[in-house]
């Protein structure tokens, strides 16, 4: 695929990377200090063996908008897209995640995202492992909210289809399938349309 480091700047603005492998990041590898910016175009049927990435492994600086897709990737954490590390970025304006798979995780068969994420639109259609802070977007798969290691996934707003495991905070959005509020979790906000099970805090 693509390996973005030493300082450059990967601009993708359309076109297609398909069916490219690699240990890690399938698709695009993001690392020291590299800028990826995907305002459109896909990464199709990639695959980052048992490892991370399908799609977009980032350990550097990446944002997604426009008409960027993500489609039938593969890895072992985060099908579409791993992103976890203590320096990265990641800011997504808009994705369409379709059809990934992670083997090891599938919990993370979209993403697997942590701290230095932030998210603000888009349509993932697969699980998600959020360790970062969710603003909007459409959720279709379970998305489960993490306390990792100094980390604490947040989930502010967004539309989510599928089930919640809560083990951060939700102070907003509107879930229309189960939530799950496990111990730490924190409830602070948000619509709930289905069923609600508590064994953390529930502010509001």
């Amino acid at each position: 695929g693509v390996l973005v480091q030493g300082g450059g700047t990967f601009n993708m603005r359309g076109g297609s990377i398909v069916g490219c492998t690699a240990s890690v990041g399938g698709g695009v590898v993001v690392q020291d200090s590299g800028t990826f910016n995907m305002r459109g175009g896909s990464i199709v049927g990639c695959t980052a063996n048992n490892l991370w990435g399908g799609g977009i492994y980032n350990r550097g600086t990446t944002t997604l908008s426009g008409n960027a897709k993500i489609q039938d990737c593969t890895a072992g954490y985060g099908g579409g897209i791993y992103s976890d590390y203590y320096a990265n970025t990641l800011t997504i304006e808009n994705v369409q995640i379709t059809d990934c798979t992670a083997r090891r995780n599938h919990d993370s068969d979209a993403m697997y995202v942590s701290k230095g994420t932030i998210i603000n639109g888009g349509i993932f259609k697969g699980n998600v492992d959020n360790g970062g802070i969710i603003n909007d977007g459409t959720f279709h798969g379970k998305v489960n909210n993490a306390d990792r290691t100094q980390v604490r996934g947040i989930i502010s707003g967004g539309t989510f289809e599928g089930n919640v495991d809560n083990e951060g905070a939700i102070r907003g959005g509107m879930v229309n399938g189960t939530v799950t509020n496990k111990a730490g979790g924190i409830i602070s906000g948000g619509t709930f349309h289905g069923t609600l099970t508590n064994n953390g805090t529930v502010d509001d």
